[in-house]
């Protein structure tokens, strides 16, 4: 983990872009967590975009299959 950056000087924090996450399965899948697409195929975004990078970090976070 990295130490915590010293903020003395920050004046201002905004959210610059809003994105939403949607997961999207088909039903015959029958998939019961975001566990369970390990080993699927999946859509992670376009090429350099900022989708795909919080797709990335999101996948990264996602829980092992038990």
């Amino acid at each position: 983990m990295r130490p915590q950056a010293k903020l003395d000087k920050l004046r201002l924090l905004a959210n610059l872009y809003s994105e939403s996450i949607h997961v999207v399965a088909r039903k015959a899948l029958g998939l019961q967590s975001t566990a369970q697409p390990k080993g699927l195929r999946v859509a992670l975004g376009e090429p350099s975009s900022g989708v795909l990078v919080n797709a990335r970090q999101i996948v990264r976070l996602w829980p092992e299959r038990a």
